[in-house]
């Protein structure tokens, strides 16, 4: 593979450009996975979300369906009934698992000044209250923690997640390879990040400022996630099929 061609060519610009082409080449298709997309999103809301008892059920569905999104954007028949999708549940743990880990380390990079060495008593006592006063403001935190995982989300999410693409069309689920393969490109795999990152914490903001109600949030966000899904699609085409 040629890299340097690949530093001259790729960009978030050209991936975002062939997803809208795509779509507009494939617009009846398109819209009857945004359908699909709508009712796993409204019965995600009917259920109660992820701490309620048909999660589980809800999520392999959900799970099956995006396998058979990305199964026939590249057409790899047959889309659903194949024992790859269960091959692929491997990387995919691998991919929560980094979220998870990074989560964790977030959460307690806080209380690290409480277990490091030379730290006076009323060092300590001024950043507990600082602490205190910090972590009242959740929509603060919120905002840090949402930037921190966007820096990083080009090793936790996108490079992982090309490594369940490969996984789902029957090539190689390795990490360690989609990491080699895109070594070089964390700039315009972070605009991605960056885009997809303003677009959908616009749209929850709004939720959240009571602007807009929750089946807004469903039928909006439906296209959106699609398309992000196809986006990444198309960066695994270039990279690994190219």
């Amino acid at each position: 593979m040629n890299t340097s061609l690949h530093a001259k060519s790729f960009s978030a610009s050209q991936m975002f450009r062939e997803a809208i082409g795509y779509c507009l080449e494939n617009s009846r298709a398109m819209g009857f996975f945004v359908l699909g997309q709508i009712l796993f999103s409204a019965v995600f809301v009917f259920i109660g979300g992820w701490t309620q008892e048909y999660f589980l059920l809800w999520a392999f569905a959900y799970y099956a369906f995006t396998y058979a999104f990305f199964r026939f954007l590249f057409q790899r028949e047959p889309y659903l009934l194949s024992w790859k999708l269960l091959a692929t549940l491997v990387p995919s743990v691998k991919i929560i698992f980094l979220v998870f880990l990074c989560v964790l380390i977030l959460a307690m990079l806080p209380f690290l000044p409480y277990v490091m060495n030379g730290v006076s008593l009323e060092v300590k006592d001024n950043y507990t209250f600082f602490l205190k006063q910090y972590m009242q403001d959740s929509q603060s935190v919120d905002i840090v923690l949402n930037v921190v995982f966007t820096v990083f989300s080009p090793y936790l999410f996108l490079r992982p997640f090309l490594a369940w693409i490969g996984a789902v069309l029957g090539r190689s689920g390795s990490i360690l390879s989609a990491f080699t393969r895109t070594k070089g490109y964390y700039f315009p795999m972070l605009l991605l990040m960056i885009v997809f990152n303003l677009v959908f914490g616009g749209l929850f903001f709004a939720l959240r400022m009571d602007m807009i109600n929750v089946w807004v949030v469903v039928f909006l966000s439906a296209p959106l996630i699609l398309f992000f899904n196809l986006v990444m699609a198309r960066v695994y085409n270039y990279f690994f099929l190219s």
